[in-house]
């Protein structure tokens, strides 16, 4: 299947599952969202199915390297290219001496290219919800994703709240390497020059890897 048809398939299972999901129900309870395992309502689908197509736009044919998080969150979505304050997404790009643009567009198009992609073991902000039980909770699904869509080479944990999916990485027999080192690789602390230096560091060793 091609990767552009990934996301309108997806809207479609995932709206067609609600409304039959609510036709069957004999009782009030409550429809989880298949990306988060959260209450779902069509706002919540909607927003899901928002981020999916933006990040399908960006996603490589074949994945090098996968960086992961917990949980988007909520209004600085990796792939929404509208203006905001330079954040982590700056940070990870700069590392990886992903070139500056005019167009946020433009670098988002460049990490494409060097076969670099990201997302989160939950697919909805979970304000709400420890990250690492959310991990716990979704660890066996991202698995699936891993296995049968993503693909990658190597996979870059981009949270100490994500050290549960490494044995379930090994467990699945993929051969999957976790970059770098394979222990998790935290977003370094605002202002903390030698956690910054060091993921700089980190960042080069992984883009150098991916091209090799």
């Amino acid at each position: 299947m091609a990767s552009s048809d990934f996301a309108p398939r997806l809207a479609a299972r995932a709206v067609n599952s609600y409304a039959l999901r609510l036709r069957v129900s004999a009782s009030p309870q409550p429809i989880l969202c298949d990306g988060c395992g959260a209450a779902a309502t069509p706002e919540h689908i909607r927003e899901r199915v928002e981020r999916l197509e933006l990040a399908t736009r960006f996603r490589p044919i074949h994945i090098s390297v996968l960086f992961l998080i917990p949980s988007p969150e909520a209004g600085l979505d990796f792939y929404d290219a509208s203006p905001r304050p330079p954040g982590a997404r700056e940070i990870l790009l700069d590392a990886l001496s992903i070139p500056p643009a005019i167009e946020t567009e433009s670098r988002l198009g460049d990490f494409q290219r060097h076969g670099f992609f990201f997302a989160s073991v939950a697919e909805c902000p979970l304000p709400a919800a420890p990250a690492a039980q959310a991990v716990q909770h979704l660890g066996p699904t991202l698995i699936k994703r891993i296995q049968f869509s993503y693909k990658p080479k190597s996979v870059v944990l981009l949270s100490d709240a994500l050290a549960p999916v490494i044995p379930l990485l090994a467990q699945s027999g993929q051969g999957i390497r976790i970059a770098p080192e394979g222990q998790p690789l935290a977003l370094p602390r605002a202002g903390d020059r030698a956690s910054e230096a060091a993921f700089r560091a980190a960042c080069a060793r992984i883009a150098t890897a991916a091209r090799t």
